[in-house]
């Protein structure tokens, strides 16, 4: 009777199996694992989408949302698709494509904090769900979902993620561009097709395309490719003069809001203000400091065990792709190393070396541990979310801002459309100038000796304010 139910259970077991892997193939595995991954993106990254932009670095949000704003009460065309902020005032330190998507979050679900937000929320779920896809081509589809999740853990993208600024967008675009790379390394369809597509969206994005092409050209250079990159060379050529054309068109100068000097100032040749000069050891600890907290120190000592290992196998075509993919991920970050030194979302990009380095990490430790490899994820896993949970409570709670929001509320509640306020002290009123448009919808000055009918006095300690109507 034993043996009787025993070979029952196994036929059944068998037939069971047999009717998954037929009806259930990997492709349809690979949706399943995609698409939880994409929502369970969704999930953790997008917690507090309604806080007012008060937090660190949260300015973004109030800049590029006044200009999307912008974008649709005046029209892409009337704009000639110029960056407006008010006025006369144009934005040209970045390419267009992030207010133009936050402009359409607008038109579609009005605007607010979340909807600013979903923008780089959606992005960057697109990108955990790349990621999966990616590992699972080159490594496989366990490895996949392990590379998944670690990135998504990490405190860089789960507060980063929805923060309204270029690099979680990017990061997007930089991953199609390196599954492209896959693709044809693989020598599959399509490949230079993701290659051009990605590269295009960042050019559009913001400067990180010329560094990836770079990385490309390391990854792929040969003689039967030379058409293909010359072709991805004029893309990201293109777009960077079609920006240009732009500025020009909008302000009158190629050079016109500043472009050019921002690009000195975020590469350090112009710095912004004394306080950011700082010499190579500074910079190489700054870059210490914003690795552990943003990448977290488990998941870069994965990543650095991925890359020893490597080396040591001297195997030149395995160090040339680990070249250029370093030069794709970091060459942005470390050109415009002022911009990095203050602002660690510059180092986003990074995320993709360090985690297909640590891909190799799990794999080394699985076979030298002899451990299964999705035990090894979890553990490490776990350790991932845990290690920097405070530091994350403390990003999520951020308030630097209050105080600014609080005064562009009141000016959109008292002060008339056609009216204008100046801010004083002045250099509280340059530096919160993002916010106190955004907040308040109305034309917003700093210089005293421009007309104006409304005062907004901040306290020396700034911690009140009083807005008061001139005679």
């Amino acid at each position: 009777m034993d043996i009787s139910v025993t070979i029952i259970a196994k036929n059944l077991s068998n037939a069971i199996k047999s009717a998954l892997n037929k009806n259930w193939g990997d492709a349809s595995r690979r949706q399943a694992e995609a698409l939880v991954l994409f929502i369970l993106s969704i999930i953790i990254i997008g917690s507090n989408l309604s806080k007012p932009f008060v937090g660190i670095h949260d300015w973004n949000g109030a800049r590029y949302g006044q200009i999307a704003r912008n974008y649709l009460e005046k029209g892409w065309l009337t704009l000639k698709f110029g960056q407006l902020q008010t006025g006369n005032e144009y934005y040209t330190h970045f390419p267009l494509l992030l207010p133009i998507l936050i402009s359409i979050s607008y038109y579609l679900l009005g605007v607010s904090e979340l909807t600013t937000r979903l923008v780089p929320l959606v992005t960057t779920s697109l990108s955990i769900v790349a990621i999966y896809l990616l590992v699972s081509a080159v490594f496989s589809r366990p490895l996949g979902v392990i590379a998944a999740l670690a990135s998504l853990f990490t405190p860089l993208v789960r507060y980063y993620g929805k923060n309204p600024v270029h690099e979680p967008v990017a990061f997007l675009f930089l991953l199609v561009v390196a599954i492209g790379t896959a693709r044809v390394l693989q020598h599959k369809k399509l490949g230079w097709a993701f290659i051009y597509l990605g590269l295009l969206l960042l050019g559009l994005t913001n400067w990180m395309g010329g560094f990836v092409f770079l990385g490309v050209a390391i990854c792929l250079y040969r003689k039967e490719y030379s058409r293909q990159l010359f072709g991805a060379a004029l893309l990201v050529i293109g777009t960077a003069l079609l920006h240009f054309w732009q500025i020009h068109l909008i302000t009158g100068a190629w050079d016109g809001g500043g472009v050019l000097l921002s690009l000195w100032q975020r590469m350090g040749i112009q710095p912004l203000t004394t306080q950011d000069n700082f010499t190579l050891l500074e910079f190489v600890v700054r870059v210490r400091i914003w690795a552990q907290n943003m990448f977290t120190v488990t998941l870069l000592v994965i990543a650095g065990l991925g890359v020893v290992t490597s080396l040591l196998k001297k195997n030149l075509a395995v160090i040339r792709l680990g070249l250029g993919l370093f030069i794709a991920s970091w060459g942005y970050a470390l050109f415009f190393s002022n911009a990095a030194y203050i602002h660690e979302y510059f180092f986003y990009s990074g995320l993709l070396f360090i985690i297909v380095s640590a891909c190799l990490g799990f794999i080394f430790l699985s076979r030298v541990l002899k451990i299964n490899l999705m035990l090894v994820g979890v553990i490490v896993l776990t350790m991932i979310w845990f290690e920097k949970s405070n530091y994350i409570s403390a990003l999520n709670g951020s308030n630097h801002d209050g105080l600014a929001v609080e005064i562009g509320q009141a000016i959109k509640k008292t002060v008339p459309v056609e009216d204008t306020v100046l801010i004083i002290p002045t250099d509280y009123g340059q530096s919160r100038r993002p916010h106190l448009l955004f907040y308040s919808h109305r034309h917003i000055i700093s210089d005293p000796r421009t007309s104006y009918q409304w005062l907004a006095t901040v306290s020396s300690d700034k911690s009140s304010y009083a807005l008061t109507s001139l005679p």
